[in-house]
Parts: C-alpha cells; sequence; structure tokens
C-alpha cells in the first residue's frame, strides 16, 4: 500500500481535479510531481491530449502509480504519459511544463525556498501551480502525545495557510489563492494508524528524531488500544498561484495597445 491508497489522498486528487474545471485553458503539458496513479487517471480524463510526466523519488510508488489505469500503446508510442525517477532536490527540468500538481509532496522538502523556487524553474511563463498541504492545526493528538512524554519534536512544516502563501516567491509567482479545510479520520485499529502516518510523511512534519522514532510509534499504538487515539485531526490546505514572467534587471514589459473607434 502506498499514500495514494489513503483516503485522504485519494479525497485531495478529486478535489484538486474539481477546481480544474474553472480553467478555462487546456494545458499542453503537465508535471505531476509526486507518483499518483489516482490523479494522473483524473488528469488524463480531463486532458486527453496532454503531455503528463509524473516525477517521484520512490521506484515503488512509481511502479504502483503505473498499474492504476495503465497507460495505453498509443500514450507510450506518442510520449503523452512518462514517469521520471529522481530525488526530491534535484532540478527539474527548466521552462517545460505549464502546470504543476503537487498532492502532499511538499513534506518530503528540507528548504521550502528552494523547493518553491525549483517549482517556478519548472513552469513556463503563466504556467500554473497546484499543491496542497497540511497546515499547522494538524495531527494535535500525536503532538499532545509527544509533549506529555517529553519526546522532542518541532513543525517547521505544518504552516499558517497565509505564512505558506508567503513563502511562494514573490519574484516568481502572482495572484495566489489559498484555502483550508478540516478532516477527521476515524481508525478501528492501530496498525492502519500508524501506516497511514508513515505515509503522509508525519515523522518528517514532526521533526522526530529517528533514535525516537520505535518508542513513538509504540505510544501511538497504547494509546490506540486504551482508547485515548482513535482520531487524527488534518488541515488541508490547498494553493495555487500563477508564473510571472522573468525579465533581466532593470527591464519591463512595454506593451502596446491598439486604438479603437467607434462610430454612432
Amino acid at each position: 500500500m502506498t499514500h495514494t491508497d489513503l483516503p485522504i489522498h485519494k479525497h485531495l486528487a478529486q478535489t484538486l481535479n474539481d477546481r480544474l474545471s474553472l480553467l478555462r485553458k487546456t494545458p499542453e503539458s503537465i508535471l505531476l510531481l509526486g507518483a499518483d496513479g489516482h490523479l494522473r487517471q483524473l488528469l488524463q480524463q480531463r486532458y486527453p491530449k496532454t503531455k503528463l510526466t509524473e516525477i517521484d523519488a520512490r521506484a515503488e510508488w512509481l511502479a504502483h502509480s503505473a498499474q492504476i489505469n495503465p497507460t495505453n500503446l498509443l500514450n507510450k508510442l506518442t510520449q503523452k504519459h512518462q514517469q521520471i525517477q529522481q530525488n526530491w532536490q534535484d532540478k527539474l527540468p527548466e521552462n517545460n511544463y505549464q502546470m504543476l500538481i503537487s498532492n502532499l509532496t511538499l513534506s518530503f522538502s528540507h528548504d521550502l525556498t528552494d523547493t518553491f523556487t525549483n517549482w517556478a524553474n519548472a513552469l513556463q511563463t503563466d504556467g500554473m501551480l497546484f499543491f496542497t498541504h497540511l497546515g499547522q492545526d494538524s495531527l494535535p493528538e500525536i503532538r499532545a502525545l509527544l509533549n506529555t512524554e517529553n519526546i522532542a519534536h518541532s513543525t517547521p512544516l505544518l504552516m499558517d495557510m497565509h505564512d505558506l502563501a508567503d513563502s511562494l516567491p514573490s519574484q516568481y509567482f502572482y495572484d495566489i489563492i489559498a484555502d483550508t479545510a478540516q478532516l477527521v479520520l476515524t481508525y478501528n485499529n492501530s496498525e492502519t494508524l500508524i501506516q497511514d502516518l508513515n505515509h503522509l510523511n508525519a515523522w518528517q512534519l514532526l521533526n522526530i528524531a529517528d533514535n525516537d522514532l520505535t518508542r513513538v510509534q509504540s505510544l501511538i499504538q497504547a494509546a490506540h488500544h486504551s482508547g485515548s487515539l482513535t482520531q487524527i485531526i488534518l488541515e488541508t490546505q490547498f494553493l495555487h498561484a500563477i508564473k510571472k514572467i522573468q525579465l533581466p534587471e532593470n527591464e519591463q514589459v512595454v506593451q502596446f495597445y491598439r486604438n479603437k473607434e467607434i462610430n454612432r
């Protein structure tokens, strides 16, 4: 099972796809950052003629995505869909895509500025950025348990929605729009809870040391068995923005407008 099997991930993928219905322009190229067979399937249904590239650092996730609605022979021959394995911090192909979509992959970022700059460079001018992330009100139950047990943690990546929007470099993006919603997940067994936290990359989001991880998972399982931890709350964030034109220093766009004569 990968994170793309999670109900939360499928829900966000569907929500992202629904929001694309507001767009009038069909992108010629899309970068799907993070292997995601469900979202890819939705995108291919919406944009059947668009070239779509999936990039992920994990070969097994790319393989799992490929099993969901496998790419047909025509798409392979025309290279309408391709998969690339590369590390999250690696430089993306520059000026190559008209849309970049990321569903819950920002948790793998080590530096938001570097990540957003990389994303911006991958987009063409007026290219569209859509991504989801988890906000500062996520996982309060887990954080309370860590506080009770005096386990060191921090949440630099769990940000306020407005702070996250402000962290998008102003020299790269404009028309930044963000909104948020709360989801509550209930678990019947602790194994599924731990599995979902693993796939959400919760340990990096909470900045838990590797030598504390086994203890933390044991505490979560014990809390679930006692009935004190059967739910987790996730603050889901949706953001989109448009890539600015990049000009050399001290240069600006000059626009000419045709005069219109109106006879009455």
